[in-house]
């Protein structure tokens, strides 16, 4: 699925018309021009969502460390997700805007299998934690005494996991990708003399030992880090919704004292945090899906890298722009994070409104303790 994330197959370079003909001017074959013509439709894409992503995701890593968020589990995974669309935005985005003025590889053999390995590493990363978001929701509003959330510490073991089985899956990735050299006919000019020499171009590419290897892997990174999360996921939150939305409100079993107002606010909150969560996923898979769709295509042999060389860069900026999508969404969707992070750009004092906040709810009589941090109750949680 994400064999060539950040580059195109070689595969689709083969068989182009390279030849040229030489009268009064040398005219390369319209198929090479895809190598040196820049795209700037997907430069113009690039170049605000890059910036915007940057910005956006270090504001929420940073409000969230400074305001002491990262109490709750759910912001935990917050800031874990905006780590790995830092990732892609900071690595895969710009060697993809390269990518957009020239298909040329000019970054050796390293930076080549770093960029397919890392951005295949983020991705996965944030799909297992958009997951592990949706099961910890699911736990946190379950009628089912036995069926805790994580804690603090298991979350953070959790992510640690997650990551590890992220940096796995992708390892073939940095066995197969290399840099292939092919010749290719080159003008040069000098005053009036119109001269053709042949240099060797540099390509990032894989180089699997067989078509059926190529095969297993994409169907299995597809399995793992797209069908079998988004399963979970889906089910969790059809789980969370009928629990949500069924007559009688599913307080935890500690709450048998709290009065029907203070209820009935745990559950509203309950109901936001689900929406917001629920809104993370559906633009992640909206996002990624045409990519992978595409990647899974190719992967299989079902279709020729030739026929979706144009189509495939705009499908993975989908992918792309959804490292930027992830902290907008959250920031204009949280009041509390909004007016820190309002703060933080003005100068004054970041977490005052929240430590206050933090004291007059401390006094109160709590909500109970089954959700995982992020609800009314909890004054370290922007809402």
């Amino acid at each position: 699925m994400f064999s060539n994330l950040s580059l195109h197959d070689f595969s689709a370079l083969q068989g182009l018309n390279i030849s040229g003909s030489l009268n009064g001017s040398f005219q390369f074959g319209s198929e090479l021009d895809i190598f040196f013509q820049p795209e700037n439709v997907l430069i113009t894409l690039y170049v605000p969502v890059i910036l915007l992503s940057m910005v956006a995701n270090i504001l929420l890593i940073v409000v969230a460390v400074k305001c002491n968020y990262t109490k709750s589990v759910t912001n935990i995974f917050l800031v874990n997700l905006s780590a790995a669309d830092l990732l892609v935005t900071g690595i895969c985005m710009p060697i993809q805007l390269s990518k957009a003025i020239t298909l040329v590889w000019f970054y050796g053999e390293t930076v080549c299998k770093i960029v397919n390995y890392i951005q295949g590493v983020a991705v996965a990363a944030s799909v297992f934690t958009i997951t592990a978001m949706s099961v910890d929701r699911w736990l946190s509003i379950s009628p089912e005494p036995r069926l805790r959330p994580p804690g603090r510490k298991q979350a953070l073991l959790l992510l640690f996991l997650l990551w590890c089985a992220a940096l796995l899956i992708f390892i073939p990735l940095l066995m197969v990708a290399t840099v292939r050299r092919e010749p290719v006919p080159i003008i040069s000019k000098a005053l009036k003399n119109i001269s053709i020499e042949t240099r060797d171009v540099h390509f990032c590419t894989e180089e699997w030992p067989g078509m059926d290897r190529k095969k297993q892997f994409g169907m299995l990174s597809f399995t793992l880090v797209y069908a079998i999360p988004g399963s979970i996921t889906i089910m969790s939150y059809a789980c969370m919704g009928r629990t949500l939305c069924s007559v009688r409100p599913p307080f935890d079993i500690d709450e048998g004292n709290v009065s029907m107002q203070q209820g009935l606010r745990l559950m509203k909150e309950r109901k936001r945090v689900a929406w917001i969560l629920l809104l993370l996923a559906v633009l992640f898979a909206m996002c990624w899906m045409p990519y992978n769709i595409m990647q899974l295509l190719l992967d299989v042999n079902l279709v020729n890298a030739k026929d979706l060389s144009m189509v495939l860069p705009y499908a993975l900026f989908m992918g792309h722009a959804n490292s930027a999508i992830n902290p907008i969404v959250y920031c204009l969707m949280t009041r509390n994070f909004q007016r820190s992070a309002r703060k933080l750009l003005c100068g004054r004092g970041v977490c005052q409104q929240t430590n206050f906040t933090a004291h007059s709810v401390e006094n109160q009589q709590p909500l109970g303790q089954k959700g995982s941090g992020v609800e009314a109750t909890n004054p370290q949680v922007p809402r």
